[in-house]
């Protein structure tokens, strides 16, 4: 099984991408890493670290092979008790020495220059604190995601997508902003609270703060609900 956050040697990276997962769905753990590995193939411009909070044994061996067949990190944390976004997310960053981070649900879909975005963020905020958010597009119910042709394919996605327009869930960051926030609140229950609460810590902040609308996007997949910390099985 993984290494324990503790144990793991990672290098500095250009940036980090951690998805915070427990018991999901291979097929979109598999699409969303795909959709990264595709526009940045080097794991030393984009670390991809799957941060496992507690799945079980069997879902935790299955998460780690998908990891390593798809060119990610996988790192599972011991833990004993409900899932806790916030947690996962946090183990996860500081699991990665990346000065930028991105965190991303294991149900999305990256837009094709979604990478050289972020990439060029990091270069353009090197010397400062920083914080960005990209619209979250909602696929509709039951639709086929056929990514055969990446770009063309995303696109005609898209146009079928409807924004997402209170999320603040996947986004962009400077670690030294993580570090001067102490990252995400953990006490937060409600799904999408703990997001809404650094985005707005980090506006109160003295950082720099980007909204990628126009410039890049996701596509999230349907699934059935996860409020309230209700696994659901993510039927993508």
């Amino acid at each position: 099984m993984g290494q324990s956050a503790m144990q793991l040697g990672a290098g500095i990276t250009r940036n980090a991408v951690i998805m915070p997962i427990r018991n999901y769905a291979a097929p979109a753990m598999r699409r969303c890493i795909q959709s990264l590995r595709r526009q940045a193939p080097d794991p030393e411009t984009v670390d991809i670290l799957m941060a496992d909070y507690g799945s079980t044994p069997a879902e935790a061996a299955a998460a780690e092979a998908l990891a390593g067949e798809c060119g990610a990190r996988y790192a599972w944390f011991d833990v004993d008790g409900p899932w806790n976004r916030s947690r996962a997310i946090n183990f996860g960053v500081k699991a990665t020495a990346a000065p930028v981070v991105v965190t991303s649900d294991a149900d999305l879909v990256f837009a094709p220059n979604f990478a050289s975005t972020v990439l060029a963020l990091a270069e353009r905020f090197a010397d400062r604190d920083f914080y960005a958010h990209a619209p979250m597009m909602d696929l509709p119910e039951n639709l086929a995601i056929d990514l055969d042709d990446y770009d063309a394919d995303y696109q005609r996605l898209l146009s079928v997508a409807k924004e997402r327009v209170w999320s603040k869930g996947n986004v962009v960051f400077s670690r030294s902003l993580f570090e001067r926030m102490r990252g995400w609140e953990e006490a937060y229950r409600i799904w999408g609270c703990e997001d809404n609460d650094f985005y707005d810590r980090a506006t109160r902040s003295e950082a720099t703060v980007c909204d990628l609308k126009g410039m890049t996007s996701f596509l999230h997949h349907w699934h059935p609900s996860n409020k309230r910390g209700r696994e659901a099985a993510a039927q993508v």
